[in-house]
């Protein structure tokens, strides 16, 4: 599973992931010049802004570190009530320290929970589809089982 998997599934059903929260989906992708490219902004019901970073990959302190950066961000912009969230499928217990002291919301979601929203929805993960390779439409490709050293003597 890749990152934009797990940002298509979350954009297109946030009620899965945070079914108490309400999400509408406010934007993807957006870039912030000299300080990076964020996944996901949510707003909730109480409009509340939720700028959620992806990854497919344990998360690391950088991860942290970038979602900061993209909170000091939005404030010189002058946006209100923003909340910063990381996903990633693990979270180390000591990170999780850090995140919780410098006000960063985070959530373990693994692979296949992904997937389960995705069979429940009946998607497709795109990472996941086995491209149809074969010049024969898919069908099983039959080769000869290789000769064997007695009937070749």
């Amino acid at each position: 599973m890749i990152e934009r998997d797990m940002e298509d599934l979350i954009a297109s059903y946030p009620e899965e992931f945070s079914p108490q929260r309400n999400f509408i989906l406010k934007g993807r992708q957006r870039s912030f010049a000299g300080v990076g490219r964020f996944d996901l902004l949510f707003e909730d019901q109480f409009q509340t802004n939720i700028l959620m970073e992806l990854k497919a990959v344990p998360a690391r302190y950088e991860d942290a570190t970038q979602v900061a950066k993209y909170k000091d961000e939005l404030t010189r912009r002058g946006e209100k009530n923003i909340l910063m969230w990381l996903v990633a499928p693990q979270i180390s217990t000591s990170l999780r320290e850090f995140l919780d002291r410098i006000g960063i919301e985070y959530s373990e979601i693994h692979v296949g929970e992904f997937r389960r929203v995705a069979a429940r929805r009946g998607v497709q993960i795109a990472s996941e589809e086995q491209p149809d390779k074969s010049a024969n439409g898919g069908a099983p490709i039959s080769l000869p089982a290789p000769a064997r050293a007695a009937e070749r003597a």
